[in-house]
């Protein structure tokens, strides 16, 4: 489930008071407060690229890699790979299909398929990226 916490940028603006969020609707709101409309005011008001840029999951550098790659070309990018969404995803898969039946040692053996479309966008993102943790 998507919640503001998962996402940095909204994460970022909720704590700093620039939005708001409604648990009950799971609705955004600007809190009234001046702040940047978009990612690209909030970048242009920093005093310059970043030399290190932090991806938290691969879908952030689907959807922030492009953006990174224009505007700071030099900044090293780093994707953290601590959870590999391909492999839990076929744990999770295991322990479904099993139910009361599914062992430890069976969940982790249980790995994706090569042509898996998760693994292939997972190792996509680490190969665009400088350094994957």
């Amino acid at each position: 489930m998507h919640t503001p916490l998962n996402d940095t940028f909204a994460a970022q603006n909720l704590l700093s008071g620039e939005a708001t969020y409604d648990a009950k609707r799971q609705t955004f709101g600007a809190s009234g407060r001046p702040g940047p409309s978009s990612l690209d005011d909030e970048v242009e008001s920093t005093e310059g690229p970043p030399d290190v840029v932090l991806f938290d999951r691969f879908v952030e550098e689907e959807k922030l890699g492009h953006f990174v790659a224009d505007f700071a070309p030099d900044a090293a990018t780093i994707l953290d790979t601590q959870d590999l969404h391909a492999v839990r995803r076929s744990r999770q898969a295991y322990v479904q299909q099993r139910g009361w039946d599914a062992t430890i040692a069976g969940a982790c053996a249980a790995l994706p398929a090569v042509d898996d479309p998760t693994l292939i966008r997972e190792v996509a993102a680490m190969a665009r990226c400088d350094l994957t943790l």
